[in-house]
């Protein structure tokens, strides 16, 4: 068996892949050509197979498979603030390479499929309470509505195929690899602005609540979610407690001993202003979790900027 990481070279995908290899596991990177796999850390050459190709509707998807293996489904091609702009572009970077890369998992007879879909965006308007994975979804954003989307087209393989899968509704991950110019993690943007002395800037008046996990907990959250057999299909993870943005700057204030330069502009029409996840589910397949504490992580996130900013100035790595 082998698991194969679609998107392996991302933020998510690298810190999967080098935890995964860090147990023992051989491993399939898939993602485009222009990524940084400089970041991925096999303990031996053996252990690691990258294939470079474009995530497209025509890709032959069964030449990176074999029954038995484990796939894990990372890769999209957009983000919640940009997806209504081009909503034809969901559906064909997204939906379609997605629905043929299932035909092909049911072809290969792969052991299971887990999907990073999205807890920030598919559930929509809240009336300030956690959300559970039994809500309703109304998504505001097109990003939203094609996560949602293929959730729905994993359940008809499993019915039509017996293809087993897993769905990862997560939170707002921030941690080392993000990049913090993407437009998504607001924790590792501000971060990193706080550090370089820029302006940060905020859609809104800072109210905006949502729910932020460190990367290795979600790396933790999606193996065991991977490794979980039950009956269970779909899990939130996150960590179970809303901060507004106002108070993720002044924690990384405090944990820099900074102050930040803070613009405020216009709010945004595809942000909710309320989105915590309720992770007793997971919770209950994982009951001795300790998530890492915000002001921990901000530290932890400043010191690998720090390193990497040394490191570039001997031009021995690329960050």
């Amino acid at each position: 068996m082998k698991h194969v990481v679609l998107g392996g070279a991302g933020f998510l995908g690298s810190n999967l892949a080098n935890k995964l290899m860090e147990k023992g596991e051989s491993v399939l990177i898939f993602d485009r050509e222009t990524a940084d796999y400089s970041r991925l850390r096999p303990l031996h050459k053996a252990q690691l197979k990258i294939v470079m190709g474009n995530f497209s509707v025509s890709y032959p998807f069964t030449q990176l498979l074999e029954p038995g293996d484990v796939v894990y489904h990372l890769i999209c091609s957009t983000n919640p603030g940009l997806s209504n702009k081009d909503m034809i572009c969901e559906i064909q970077e997204n939906v379609l390479p997605t629905v043929a890369l299932l035909d092909a998992c049911a072809a290969k007879k792969i052991n299971k499929i887990v999907f990073l879909s999205s807890g920030g965006t598919v559930y929509g308007q809240t009336t300030l309470k956690p959300f559970r994975e039994t809500d309703s979804t109304n998504p505001i954003s097109s990003y939203g509505v094609q996560k949602l989307t293929i959730e729905k087209y994993l359940k008809i393989f499993n019915h039509i195929s017996m293809l087993d899968y897993r769905i990862v509704r997560l939170s707002n991950p921030y941690g080392p690899f993000q990049n913090p110019q993407s437009g998504l993690g607001a924790v590792t943007a501000f971060t990193y602005r706080v550090l370089n002395g820029e302006a940060v800037t905020i859609y809104g008046d800072g109210n905006i609540t949502r729910d932020y996990i460190y990367v290795s907990d979600a790396i933790e959250g999606i193996l065991r979610i991977a490794k979980y057999d039950g009956g269970e299909k779909l899990f939130n993870l996150g960590s179970g407690k809303g901060i507004t943005l106002t108070d993720v700057l002044q924690t990384v204030e405090k944990a820099l001993g900074r102050k930040a330069d803070v613009r405020y502009l216009t709010a945004r029409n595809v942000d909710v202003p309320y989105n915590v996840l309720d992770i007793s589910k997971y919770r209950q397949i994982a009951d001795d979790i300790h998530p890492t504490p915000l002001e921990d992580g901000i530290r932890l996130l400043a010191e690998f900027f720090e390193k990497g900013a040394e490191k570039s100035k001997r031009k021995d790595i690329t960050v």
